[in-house]
């Protein structure tokens, strides 16, 4: 009996090892396809939003649609005239043209300039469904929230009744945060003002912290000041902080749980230039490679010559994958919502996807 028991479990142990074996190399060695491929001008840029990509040149924005079943890029926008790019979030990009800032979204099922609204923009970041963007209005700052289910501005810069600098707020809705600057007897205070429904819960007071960025990854409030880096837990108001000498030569990727900082030029200790951040954990890591590009689900994509690599944070077995190759040298890449990675080259976008997936 007891030799029956042996052989069972070592039955069940392979054959969860090779389950565990051949979901990892499924996932990173299956073969990406090229399933469309697109022309780029000379002075053209590509920006990637949902299932979208635009192409903005000094004459016109062009934005399209491609997805796997249906992979021709499809024109759903043309839109002639001479536009600033100012900044891209998952479901928006937004443009500036003669003292007008111009969101673009998919809104019912179409693509579109979905709202409008005067000012020079200082700051555009996504919560949730919607926009908040940070305006210079006539040399005044004004905050607003786009909601792009109901293309409609929320003016919220006298809200609370209070002055405040920058403001985000949870996925839900339900938390917002306020930041106060104040001087007491030659210090600079930092007070965050925490609001849950609308009523005032907490408020996080530091002294002589000074953020140039606003980031909101994970459950955690991320402030890049010069020098420092500092997680803030929502929940718990837990800190931890990781410092470098000019934060602003660190790449940043942004996934919907984790955060990734790489330093091209240096180290954040004697040996490791990238930490990974997410709601519980902060691991460093040294890479080697070329300079990743974007994240695809929680690890960063990088290039090399004309071959596309995964870079894995969680494996100990393989640290880099080969994903896919395309004729040209790589100058960029995005990953579309659906799935698509867009290579793009000097003269075009060559579209992949996982055959085996449609």
């Amino acid at each position: 009996m007891k030799k029956i028991i042996v052989v069972l479990l070592i039955i069940v142990i392979l054959c969860g090892a090779g389950y565990f074996t051949w979901s990892y190399l499924d996932e990173n060695f299956r073969d990406f396809t090229p399933i469309a491929e697109d022309t780029i001008s000379s002075g053209e840029s590509v920006y990637f939003v949902g299932d979208y990509y635009v192409k903005h040149n000094a004459r016109a924005i062009n934005a399209y649609k491609i997805t796997p079943l249906e992979p021709a890029p499809v024109n759903v926008l043309s839109l002639p005239g001479e536009f600033e790019f100012k900044a891209v979030t998952k479901d928006y990009i937004v443009f500036f043209s003669e003292g007008t800032i111009s969101i673009f979204a998919e809104a019912q099922g179409v693509f579109a300039r979905a709202g409008v609204i005067e000012g020079n923009l200082i700051t555009a970041r996504q919560y949730g469904d919607r926009l908040y963007l940070k305006c210079d209005i006539d040399s005044s700052i004004r905050h607003y929230v786009f909601n792009g289910k109901t293309t409609s501005f929320e003016d919220i810069t006298s809200q609370r009744g209070i002055s405040f600098s920058d403001w985000f707020c949870s996925e839900d809705g339900t938390k917002e945060y306020y930041m106060c600057y104040n001087t007491s007897n030659g210090t600079i205070r930092l007070t965050i003002r925490v609001f849950i429904n609308g009523i005032e819960q907490a408020a996080l007071e530091f002294d002589n912290v000074i953020y140039y960025n606003l980031k909101h990854v994970g459950g955690m409030l991320i402030l890049e000041s010069a020098r420092d880096i500092l997680f803030i837990s929502e929940t718990t108001y837990v800190r931890r902080t990781i410092r470098y000498y000019d934060t602003t030569l660190l790449t940043s990727f942004e996934g919907a749980s984790s955060i990734i900082y790489y330093a091209p030029e240096g180290y954040f200790d004697s040996k490791n230039n990238m930490v990974y951040v997410d709601g519980e954990d902060m691991s460093f890591h040294r890479f080697e490679n070329s300079l990743p590009m974007v994240l695809y689900g929680a690890d960063p994509l990088y290039a090399e010559g004309n071959s596309v690599y995964r870079f894995s944070l969680s494996s100990r077995l393989f640290e880099t994958a080969k994903l896919l190759t395309v004729e040209n040298e790589v100058k960029g890449i995005g990953v579309m919502k659906n799935g698509i990675i867009a290579v793009v080259t000097d003269s075009n976008i060559v579209f992949m996807y996982k055959e085996s997936l449609r």
